[in-house]
C-alpha cells in the first residue's frame, strides 16, 4: 500500500457502544484551513495534504461490516515500496518487538545499536515495521507508565530516607497543574562541600545517557584540585525548555547559597542560554565547548583547597558520609593487602616477616580506637571473606536504579562531554 491511511469518523451504538459506521481516507485527504489568528506567520509549514478523495466507508449490518461508499483514484503519486513503512498507518511495534527493545535496553545498548540489529534481524528496515523515532517514543511511554505505578512516591521517599542520613542532602522537585512531578534535583553532601571549593568554573551537561530514550539527565560538573572530575548536582527534566532550565538554575544556587560560579560552559542550546541570562545575567557563559580548558581550572585550587567549614541551606555545617569515606579507603586498601597475601605465600622467610608485621598492626591500631574494635583473625578459613562490591552504575537505569547508586565520574569522564578541547579559542 503506498498511501497512508486514517480514520475519519466513527459512528457508536448508544445501546452496547459497538462501532455502527466507520469511514478511512487516505492521509492526505483534505486541506489546512486558513488560521485567523495570525497573518504575520514567518515560518509557515509546506502544505503537505492534496485533498485526496481516495476513501472507504463500512457500516455494521447483521454482525458483519458492509462497504457502502468507496473512491480508489489518487491525485498524488504513491509512495514506493522502499518508503511505505515510514507511512504512520504502517507503523506499529508488536509485542515481539516491545520485549527485544526492552531487553537490549537492560543490555545497555544505544538506541541506534540496538535499532541496527533489528533491522538485520528482520532483514532491513523496510521489513522491521517501525522506525527509531517510534522505539524512542515507546520506550519514553515504558517510562512514564513505571513512573506512574509509584516511583514518584518512591523518589520521595528516598530522598526523605537521605535527610534522615544526613540533613545536608539537598533535593527538590517542580510539580505541573495536574500534580505531577516534572523537574527533580538533588545534591548529597559531598556535591555541596565540592561546589564550595571548586565551583567558580562549571559545565552543564544535558547529553549524558541522552540516547536511552529517558528524560533529559542534566549534570553540574568540573575539576577539583587534582584535575579530577567532580560533580556537583544533578537534575531529572521533562523536557529543554527555558522555563525548566530557570527553575534549575535557580535550583541550584540555592542549594549552594545563592553562591554563582563564575563561568559556566554550556552547548548551543538557545533554551539554556535564554534561561541562564535571566538567573544569572553576569556570570560569563562560554557555548559550544566539550571541556573546561585549562586556563579556567584556577591556580589557587591546591590541595588545601578543602579547608574550613561549609554551611548547608539549614545553616547546618556539610559533612560528606563516613560510610562512603570508609568505602573508598577499603578499595585502596584491599587489592594491596591480596597481592601481599599473594607474593609471600611462596616464602617461608617473607611469610614470617609478614605475619610479624601483621601482629603488631593489630596490635597498635585497637589503641586507636580505644579498643572497641576485634582486629583478631577470624575463625574458619581464610578463603571465607565476606565483602560485598558494589554494582557499578550503568547507562541504562530507571529513577529507582540512578538514584540508589553514586555517580561514576569515571563514565563521565569517557563520555563526549570531556573530548578534546583543541578547536576552542582562548577565553582568559
Amino acid at each position: 500500500m503506498g498511501f497512508g491511511v486514517r480514520k475519519s469518523y466513527t459512528n457508536k451504538s448508544k445501546k452496547d457502544g459497538s462501532i455502527m459506521t466507520v469511514r478511512f481516507v487516505c492521509n492526505k485527504e483534505g486541506l489546512r484551513g486558513k488560521d485567523k489568528r495570525d497573518h504575520l506567520t514567518k515560518n509557515p509549514r509546506r502544505e503537505t495534504r492534496t485533498d485526496c478523495k481516495v476513501r472507504i466507508g463500512l457500516t455494521h449490518v447483521d454482525g458483519i461490516f458492509r462497504i457502502y461508499d468507496f473512491i480508489e483514484d489518487h491525485n498524488h503519486v504513491l509512495q514506493t515500496p522502499k518508503t511505505t513503512h515510514m507511512l504512520a498507518s504502517q507503523r506499529k511495534i508488536s509485542k515481539v518487538q516491545a520485549l527485544e527493545i526492552e531487553l537490549a535496553e537492560d543490555s545497555g545498548l544505544q538506541l541506534r545499536t540496538s535499532y541496527e540489529l533489528s533491522s538485520r534481524h528482520a532483514g532491513g528496515k523496510d521489513n522491521l515495521g517501525y522506525t527509531r523515532l517510534d522505539q524512542k517514543n515507546y520506550l519514553r511511554t515504558i517510562r512514564k507508565r513505571s513512573l506512574m505505578y509509584g516511583e514518584a512516591g518512591w523518589l520521595l521517599r528516598y530522598f526523605k530516607k537521605q535527610n534522615l542520613k544526613n540533613p545536608s542532602y539537598y533535593h527538590d522537585y517542580q510539580m505541573d497543574s495536574e500534580e505531577q512531578i516534572t523537574n527533580i534535583f538533588w545534591a548529597d553532601p559531598k556535591m555541596l562541600l565540592d561546589y564550595s571549593y571548586f565551583g567558580d568554573v562549571v559545565s552543564l551537561d544535558t547529553t549524558y545517557c541522552i540516547n536511552n530514550a529517558h528524560r533529559p539527565l542534566a549534570i553540574f560538573s568540573g575539576f577539583n584540585h587534582f584535575r579530577g572530575v567532580v560533580i556537583f548536582g544533578a537534575a531529572l527534566l521533562y523536557d529543554e525548555t527555558a522555563s525548566s532550565f530557570k527553575w534549575l538554575f535557580k535550583t541550584f544556587l540555592e542549594a549552594n547559597l545563592q553562591k554563582k560560579p563564575q563561568t559556566i560552559f554550556t552547548d548551543q542550546d538557545q533554551a539554556m542560554a535564554k534561561a541562564l541570562h535571566e538567573v544569572m545575567p553576569e556570570v560569563l557563559e562560554v557555548n559550544g565547548v566539550m571541556t573546561i580548558p585549562d586556563q579556567y581550572i584556577l591556580k589557587r585550587l591546591t590541595k588545601d583547597a578543602r579547608s574550613g567549614a561549609i554551611e548547608d541551606v539549614n545553616g547546618n555545617k556539610v559533612v560528606e558520609d563516613p560510610d562512603s569515606v570508609g568505602t573508598i579507603r577499603h578499595r585502596q586498601l584491599w587489592p594491596k593487602l591480596v597481592k601481599l597475601a599473594s607474593d609471600v605465600s611462596n616464602s617461608e622467610q617473607a611469610f614470617l616477616l609478614d605475619n610479624e608485621a601483621v601482629n603488631q598492626v593489630n596490635f597498635e591500631v585497637p589503641k586507636i580506637y580505644g579498643n572497641q574494635v576485634n582486629f583478631e583473625t577470624p575463625q574458619g578459613s581464610s578463603n571465607q571473606m565476606n565483602f560485598e562490591v558494589p554494582p557499578n552504575l550503568g547507562t541504562q537505569f530507571s529513577f529507582t536504579k540512578f538514584l540508589m547508586e553514586p555517580f561514576s565520574t569515571q563514565s563521565l569522564e569517557g563520555s563526549e562531554f570531556y573530548g578534546d578541547f583543541s578547536n576552542v579559542n582562548d577565553q582568559s
